[in-house]
Protein backbone atom coordinates (compact mmCIF):
# COMPACT_ATOMS: atom_id res chain seq x y z
CA UNK A 1 0.00 0.00 0.00
CA UNK A 2 1.20 3.51 -0.73
CA UNK A 3 1.96 5.92 2.07
CA UNK A 4 -0.94 8.31 2.27
CA UNK A 5 0.00 11.76 3.54
CA UNK A 6 2.51 12.14 6.29
CA UNK A 7 0.01 10.81 8.81
CA UNK A 8 -0.72 7.54 6.98
CA UNK A 9 -4.41 8.33 6.67
CA UNK A 10 -6.26 5.77 4.56
CA UNK A 11 -9.82 5.62 3.35
CA UNK A 12 -11.21 2.24 4.38
CA UNK A 13 -13.43 1.34 1.36
CA UNK A 14 -10.31 0.98 -0.76
CA UNK A 15 -8.82 -1.48 1.69
CA UNK A 16 -12.03 -3.33 2.59
CA UNK A 17 -14.80 -3.15 -0.02
CA UNK A 18 -17.57 -4.50 2.19
CA UNK A 19 -16.82 -2.05 5.00
CA UNK A 20 -18.32 1.32 5.67
CA UNK A 21 -16.39 4.44 4.80
CA UNK A 22 -13.92 5.19 7.57
CA UNK A 23 -10.60 6.95 7.84
CA UNK A 24 -7.81 5.04 9.53
CA UNK A 25 -4.66 6.51 10.98
CA UNK A 26 -6.15 9.81 12.13
CA UNK A 27 -4.20 11.70 14.78
CA UNK A 28 -4.61 15.09 16.39
CA UNK A 29 -2.30 16.41 13.66
CA UNK A 30 -4.54 15.16 10.84
CA UNK A 31 -6.20 17.98 8.96
CA UNK A 32 -8.92 18.24 6.34
CA UNK A 33 -6.39 18.26 3.51
CA UNK A 34 -4.97 14.94 4.72
CA UNK A 35 -8.47 13.47 4.47
CA UNK A 36 -9.03 14.91 1.00
CA UNK A 37 -5.68 13.51 -0.07
CA UNK A 38 -6.64 10.07 1.26
CA UNK A 39 -9.88 10.13 -0.75
CA UNK A 40 -8.12 11.21 -3.96
CA UNK A 41 -5.42 8.59 -3.52
CA UNK A 42 -8.09 5.97 -2.87
CA UNK A 43 -9.71 6.87 -6.20
CA UNK A 44 -6.33 6.62 -7.95
CA UNK A 45 -5.60 3.25 -6.34
CA UNK A 46 -8.97 1.90 -7.50
CA UNK A 47 -8.33 3.21 -11.04
CA UNK A 48 -4.93 1.53 -10.84
CA UNK A 49 -6.63 -1.81 -10.13
CA UNK A 50 -8.84 -1.35 -13.19
CA UNK A 51 -5.82 -0.50 -15.38
CA UNK A 52 -3.99 -3.63 -14.18
CA UNK A 53 -7.06 -5.77 -14.94
CA UNK A 54 -7.46 -4.19 -18.39
CA UNK A 55 -3.77 -4.73 -19.13
CA UNK A 56 -4.23 -8.46 -18.52
CA UNK A 57 -6.78 -8.59 -21.35
CA UNK A 58 -5.38 -6.02 -23.74
CA UNK A 59 -1.80 -4.77 -23.45
CA UNK A 60 -1.83 -1.06 -22.73
CA UNK A 61 0.77 1.48 -23.77
CA UNK A 62 3.28 3.17 -21.55
CA UNK A 63 1.11 6.27 -20.93
CA UNK A 64 -1.95 6.81 -18.77
CA UNK A 65 -4.23 9.37 -20.35
CA UNK A 66 -6.60 11.35 -18.13
CA UNK A 67 -9.43 13.76 -18.74
CA UNK A 68 -12.44 14.97 -16.80
CA UNK A 69 -12.56 16.61 -13.40
CA UNK A 70 -9.71 14.74 -11.75
CA UNK A 71 -7.39 15.60 -14.65
CA UNK A 72 -7.48 19.20 -13.45
CA UNK A 73 -5.56 18.15 -10.32
CA UNK A 74 -1.82 17.77 -11.11
CA UNK A 75 -1.16 15.86 -7.86
CA UNK A 76 -3.73 13.13 -8.53
CA UNK A 77 -2.59 12.78 -12.16
CA UNK A 78 0.99 12.21 -11.04
CA UNK A 79 -0.06 9.88 -8.22
CA UNK A 80 -2.11 7.80 -10.68
CA UNK A 81 0.83 7.66 -13.10
CA UNK A 82 3.06 6.48 -10.26
CA UNK A 83 0.53 3.82 -9.20
CA UNK A 84 0.26 2.33 -12.69
CA UNK A 85 3.96 2.92 -13.46
CA UNK A 86 3.24 4.82 -16.66
CA UNK A 87 3.90 8.31 -17.96
CA UNK A 88 1.01 10.69 -17.48
CA UNK A 89 -0.74 12.38 -20.37
CA UNK A 90 -3.36 14.94 -19.45
CA UNK A 91 -5.82 15.69 -22.25
CA UNK A 92 -5.94 19.21 -23.65
CA UNK A 93 -9.74 19.04 -23.64
CA UNK A 94 -11.10 18.26 -20.16
CA UNK A 95 -14.08 16.16 -21.33
CA UNK A 96 -12.77 13.79 -23.99
CA UNK A 97 -14.61 10.84 -22.44
CA UNK A 98 -17.96 12.59 -22.87
CA UNK A 99 -17.11 13.50 -26.45
CA UNK A 100 -16.07 9.90 -27.20
CA UNK A 101 -19.30 8.55 -25.69
CA UNK A 102 -21.36 10.98 -27.78
CA UNK A 103 -19.47 9.96 -30.92
CA UNK A 104 -20.02 6.27 -30.21
CA UNK A 105 -23.73 6.89 -29.61
CA UNK A 106 -23.90 8.78 -32.90
CA UNK A 107 -22.16 5.94 -34.71
CA UNK A 108 -24.63 3.50 -33.13
CA UNK A 109 -27.53 5.50 -34.47
CA UNK A 110 -26.02 5.40 -37.95
CA UNK A 111 -28.15 7.07 -40.57
CA UNK A 112 -30.56 8.47 -37.96
CA UNK A 113 -28.11 11.28 -37.15
CA UNK A 114 -27.55 13.94 -39.82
Amino acid sequence: MHQIAQHFVTLRPFVQEEGRATFDGLTLDTGPLDMVQAVLEGVALRIGEVVVAMNRSVPLGDEISTDGGLSQNPYICQFLADVVKRRKKVADHPELTAIGCAQMAGNGLGDLVP
